[in-house]
């Protein structure tokens, strides 16, 4: 196992649907809101890296700063191959998005 990070999140079905935490040095969020569509939540989450700049926001726990903000898309993670702690409210392996941000950060 990877090293475990603390997150904060909003909404939780099955999995938290909305995830951000600080790794390497650069703040992520993980999004998988449900699909009105399909009438389901999707089985991966949308991986972006955030502007360190929306941390300020983050702190006072306010997520205003999402439909404001463009974020660097970095790809598709599929939920079920995610560690989380055994609340899976607290905590995740965060090395499964080294592959994702071609660990080491530059």
């Amino acid at each position: 196992m990877g090293e475990m990070v603390e997150f904060r999140y909003g909404g939780y079905w099955d999995f938290p649907r909305t995830i951000v935490l600080r790794y390497r040095s650069a703040i992520f969020l993980l999004h998988g809101l449900f699909n009105e569509g399909r009438d389901e939540f999707p089985e991966d989450y949308s991986v972006y890296r955030v502007p360190v700049s929306t941390e300020d926001a983050l702190e006072i726990e306010s997520w205003m700063f999402w439909p404001n903000e463009s974020f660097e898309y970095l790809g598709q993670l599929p939920i079920q191959s995610i560690t989380f702690d055994p609340t899976q409210r607290k905590a995740l392996d965060a090395s499964i998005l080294d592959s994702m941000i071609g660990y080491p950060l530059t």
